[in-house]
């Protein structure tokens, strides 16, 4: 398996050897000029989860999955290598961004209590699980090409959803309902619980991709 994932390792270094100094730079920019990591952590998950899922655009151009059937390497060791993989790609790219966030801390003043970054990070990983459960059968089931409209809609459709909440004043109400309840205080705790329940729906979609990549034929 570590073979497997070296190899998505060097296809994820080829797809970016030319984002990756732009990617370190908007990185650090965020970080520093906003003072709060916030969206600098969704900058880097969403660009690093994008190019985890391009990985299947590449080998099913370079029909990896026939020429890995010549091995002997068992379809599910497969899966779990490309499960493992993204997984240790989006967890390096969170582990820079708190590294930085604890950095600006020294140098960058911060005002008002704010949102405390660690409940932040664990609703991160439980979205980028969330997200990786959802995508991972769906590519392995209808292929990267025809995938490619489902996967866009999947993403957008959530983002537009929060959009027109937002300019509904859905949002505000929630957040207003929350506070008088005294759930708000509750929150910190929730988040925290997401990372287990992410890491729960990551192993139910890893069983069904394998499932789904044994009863194909190469």
């Amino acid at each position: 398996m570590i073979g497997l994932i070296s190899k998505d390792f060097l296809v994820l270094q080829k797809l970016m050897r030319s984002q990756i100094p732009i990617l370190i730079a908007m990185t650090i920019l965020l970080t520093f000029s906003i003072g709060n990591s916030t969206y600098t952590l969704a900058v880097v998950c969403g660009f690093l989860l994008f190019s985890s899922i391009n990985i299947f655009y590449y080998d099913d151009a370079a029909k990896w999955d026939s020429f890995a059937q010549t091995f002997p390497i068992k379809k599910k060791t497969i899966v779990k290598a490309r499960y493992c993989s993204s997984l240790l790609t989006i967890l390096g790219g969170i582990l820079v961004v708190t590294i930085l966030e604890l950095i600006s801390k020294i140098f960058v003043s911060r005002s008002g209590n704010g949102v405390s970054f660690v409940p932040i990070l664990c609703v991160a990983v439980f979205l980028v699980c969330l997200l990786f459960s959802i995508l991972f059968p769906i590519i392995y089931r209808f292929g990267p090409e025809r995938s490619r409209i489902i996967l866009t809609a999947i993403i957008m459709i959530p983002v537009l959803i929060f959009i027109l909440l937002g300019k509904s004043g859905a949002l505000d109400n929630l957040f207003t309902s929350l506070e008088s309840s005294g759930i708000e205080s509750m929150i910190p705790i929730y988040c925290y619980l997401s990372v287990p329940a992410g890491i729960v729906l990551l192993l139910l979609s890893c069983l069904l991709s394998i499932r789904i990549y044994n009863q194909k034929e190469f």
